[in-house]
């Protein structure tokens, strides 16, 4: 089967939120802009700013955001971000790249083709050091003031670096030094302390560490697939309401029961997030 990062840690979280979101293609509607919305719009602005930097021709810049309070952040971060980074310490090899690499469990590499699933995603850039000489995959995230989920020691535990430094290797063919975690924390929420910027580079190719996570993303994989089989999504509850009392998109239709009315008011189709 095909499986992308953000897909398999919903899985992961919950089968049943898998479902609504993969499956049935369920999306709430929000009236207000969220997190994921401002970091989409700074990762259109950081795409068009590197593609400029890589030297392609007619870069098309995307249609302000309707959201004025939002579009007035994005642009502000954005530009304190080139002020901040001046100069950068590598070239632009690629934008916004989307793959798809066949995966399996190391000990089943000879297996048959059926043993085999995609894994897919979207570099935000892969970039050359000028240091080394070697190729890096840069990857933007957005985060608020105060949040502890882009730190090191977080990453280093996740699935995500490594598969993207196998899939970048697979791809380009040849070493790729690791991946350069690009940070923008957004302002304080009443503006009196602004964005900042970081950037963590050790994230570094790991063999050992890239087959655990193989073993790991295939077992989602094979996970969903019984799922799908059997009918059956079970649901991680524990997950419905968190201990700040943020309730889950999909809190209401699952205690209460969906109905036609609920799901035209409150939901709409999600969209594609890759086009392979």
């Amino acid at each position: 089967m095909q499986l992308d990062n953000s897909a398999a840690n919903t899985f992961r979280k919950c089968p049943l939120l898998y479902f609504e979101k993969y499956v049935q293609r369920l999306q709430r509607v929000s009236l207000e802009p969220t997190a994921l919305d401002f970091g989409t719009r700074v990762h259109t602005l950081l795409a068009e700013k590197y593609r400029i930097r890589k030297g392609e021709s007619n870069v098309e810049l995307s249609p302000e955001y309707p959201h004025p309070g939002l579009e007035a952040e994005a642009q502000a971060m954005v530009a304190f971000y080139n002020s901040y980074y001046p100069v950068d310490p590598f070239d632009v090899v690629d934008v916004e790249r989307t793959f798809q690499v066949e995966i399996r469990k190391p000990e089943k590499l000879d297996e048959d083709k059926r043993l085999h699933h995609t894994y897919v995603g979207k570099f935000d850039a892969i970039v050359r050091l000028h240091d080394s000489g070697q190729l890096a995959v840069l990857e933007h995230k957005t985060e608020r003031r105060g949040s502890k989920s882009n730190l090191p020691e977080a990453w280093a535990s996740r699935t995500q670096a490594q598969l993207y430094i196998h899939a970048a290797q697979t791809i380009y063919n040849e070493p790729v030094k690791g991946v350069i975690l690009n940070i923008l924390t957004r302002q304080s929420p009443k503006g009196q302390v602004g964005c900042s910027f970081r950037r963590d580079d050790n994230l570094l190719y790991d063999q050992v560490k890239l087959d655990d996570d193989f073993r790991d993303i295939v077992w989602v994989a094979e996970q969903i697939e019984a799922c799908a089989q059997a009918g059956f999504w079970p649901a991680y509850r524990e997950a419905c309401v968190s201990q700040t009392g943020w309730k889950c998109d999909f809190y209401d239709p699952h205690l209460l029961g969906w109905s036609d009315e609920l799901k035209r008011v409150q939901f709409k189709e999600a969209e594609q997030y890759l086009s392979l």
